[in-house]
Formats: structure tokens, C-alpha cells, sequence
């Protein structure tokens, strides 16, 4: 609408990366190398402040869309490293 070129299929480079880890964990399960994790209270944890970071992300305002990514950042380190 600007008037600026902009590229056509921008999207198929992560859609490649995303049909990948597809195509990945439908194998590894198959074969029987993909099994459920044990989730602590800690990950669970850090799953709901990643939801609660989701769903500030997508607010109107500059601040709390940062603060949401930061959460966002935070709970994913506690599902993942702790």
C-alpha cells in the first residue's frame, strides 16, 4: 500500500522449517524415539507464564507487548532448563 516492493514468499522458508519438524517427529514417533515428558510443577509453571506472555503479546500497547515477549522468554526457560 506504501508504494515499497516487497517480496513475494517470504512465508516458505519457515513453512519448509515447520513441514520438516513435521515430517521429523511423525518419524521419530513411529520408530518409538519420541516419548512424553514428565512435566514438574516448575514447567508447569513456566507453560502458563508462556500463555499469559501469548496473550499479552498481542495487546495494543508498546509496554505490555514487551513485557509479554519477556515473560513469554521466561517461561519457556523454565519448561525447557529447569
Amino acid at each position: 500500500m506504501s508504494g515499497e516492493h516487497r517480496r513475494f514468499g517470504g512465508f516458505m522458508l519457515p513453512a519448509i522449517v515447520v513441514i520438516a519438524g513435521v515430517v521429523y517427529a511423525l518419524g521419530a514417533a513411529q520408530n518409538g524415539m519420541l516419548s512424553a515428558a514428565r512435566l514438574r510443577p516448575v514447567n508447569w509453571a513456566g507453560l502458563g507464564l508462556m500463555a499469559a506472555g501469548v496473550a499479552a503479546a498481542f495487546m495494543k500497547r508498546p509496554m505490555v507487548k514487551l513485557m509479554g515477549v519477556l515473560a513469554c522468554g521466561v517461561g519457556a526457560i523454565l519448561v525447557i532448563c529447569l
